[in-house]
């Protein structure tokens, strides 16, 4: 029995130096100036551990210029999943862009904007999960995700989206929505492209 207790508080031990050693980045949002860029704020971060980047906080991501800047460029080979915690309000310009082994992402009910390229050509990308707070989706969100085979709305309501949201996804891609409101995706502009239109669930 101490044999047992003692190398099960050493696994917590490790367990938690593993939690403590992922890789971390502050992608909380600031404001820039005229020129130049800013810091991002400790208010919103992002956790890799395996393949599953995690991003916990409070209020909106920050924007980038480029894919380029994005503070984990260099291994974001790495990722496949993506998950946004409640509390995350929105997520920012080119935030996922180019992400090209990214499988899934969730998207939580409090995020209310999807910014411009914020997934775009994540070229593996096949399930998109979005919460009922979403309200709008900038241009080009979702461009060029040509695997993307099921995007799953939870708004009841068709809401703005920019241009080219989904430019160039794959053609059968299927869009499911809330069954009582199927009959008016089908008609709302951006939306009504989907060649597959489906109740969730279905």
């Amino acid at each position: 029995m101490k044999k047992f207790t003692l190398l099960l508080f050493c696994g917590m031990i490790f367990s938690a130096n593993l939690n403590a050693n992922a890789p971390t980045w502050d992608i909380g949002y600031c404001e820039p100036p005229q020129w130049g860029e800013c810091t991002p704020t400790a208010a919103v971060k992002a956790t890799l551990s395996g393949t599953t980047l995690t991003i916990t906080g409070t209020g909106k991501m920050v924007n980038y210029r480029s894919s380029n800047d994005i503070p984990w460029n260099n291994i974001r080979a790495a990722f496949q999943t993506v998950i946004i915690n409640d509390g995350v309000t929105s997520i920012g310009i080119q935030m996922f862009r180019n992400h090209t082994n990214l499988t899934s992402v969730t998207i939580p009910n409090s995020v209310t904007h999807i910014a411009n390229m914020a997934f775009e050509d994540c070229t593996n990308l096949t399930t998109v999960t979005i919460g009922t707070g979403v309200t709008s989706i900038g241009p080009r969100a979702f461009a060029n995700c040509s695997k993307l085979a099921k995007v799953i709305v939870q708004h009841s309501i068709p809401f703005s989206i920019g241009r080219d949201v989904f430019y160039k996804i794959n053609k059968a891609c299927c869009l499911y929505a809330p069954a009582d409101w199927i009959h008016v995706y089908k008609i709302a502009d951006g939306w009504k492209d989907f060649s597959c239109i489906r109740a969730i669930g279905n």
